[in-house]
């Protein structure tokens, strides 16, 4: 994903070099992994990054319910799980995707997935959880609070829920819901429980697209709502051809 920013920036930049490692052991047990490098240089000084973003074992439980656990990326919005071009348009990914929804955004734990019929699908999963900061300038800032499972603290776990539906051709419409009991990790004088409650519909005929998205983070606790943090939502229509 090679990058060309103008206007202010006039700035060009690889920004991302993906590779996939995967292995079937059966039928049913299969490992699936994704390694990024970021800005093309890694060390000192360096503006680049490397990251295992994805690395899990997956097991078939029988023909529609399947089963994973290892390092994975959450099941919220439209970008976060297929996240590289084409899947959008423009040099960037959209601001709602990138702040509220914090896209590439993996966790590590255990996920139940499966397909209940009539077009319905859903994912189950108990994962781990973000780090907010406590005061400045990222306090209580989502993007800010990935830990991306590096020595990550684990005192409060998170659970996922969603519900899909593709019962027509080129139609998806799913909603997801994300709660954690402490977003700060047991880091200030009083718990904020966090609920995260996502909303979208992609709907694709011949060359045309519309894309419509709702995304809502509600932070219990006095200090978020201090600084006023304690609701942070975006939405987003985008038509295309």
């Amino acid at each position: 994903e090679l990058h060309y920013n103008g206007g202010d920036k006039d700035q060009v930049d690889f920004h991302r070099f993906v590779l996939f490692v995967g292995h079937e052991f059966s039928d049913s047990i299969r490992l699936f992994s994704e390694m990024e490098f970021e800005h093309t240089a890694i060390g000192d000084g360096q503006e680049g990054d490397f990251f295992l973003e994805q690395a899990f074992l997956e097991f078939d439980l029988n023909d529609n319910h399947k089963a994973k656990t290892g390092l994975f990326i959450l099941p919220v919005g439209m970008l976060n799980e297929i996240h590289e071009p084409n899947t959008f348009y423009g040099v960037e990914r959209n601001p709602i995707e990138v702040n509220l929804i914090p896209t590439t955004w993996f966790e590590a734990g255990g996920m139940l997935s499966g397909k209940l019929g009539n077009g319905f699908s859903y994912d189950a999963a108990i994962h781990s959880g973000l780090e907010t900061a406590t005061a400045g300038s990222s306090a209580y800032n989502i993007r800010s609070g990935r830990q991306k499972v590096a020595k990550a603290t684990a005192k409060d776990p998170a659970v996922t829920g969603r519900l899909k539906w593709t019962g027509l051709p080129g139609v998806e419409l799913a909603t997801s819901l994300q709660y954690q009991s402490d977003i700060t990790q047991g880091n200030a004088s009083e718990d904020s429980d966090a609920t995260l409650w996502t909303t979208h519909a992609n709907l694709r005929r011949g060359g045309w697209g519309l894309k419509a998205l709702y995304a809502r983070w509600d932070l219990n606790g006095a200090a978020p709502e201090a600084i006023g943090r304690d609701e942070q939502y975006g939405w987003f229509i985008e038509p295309s051809y």
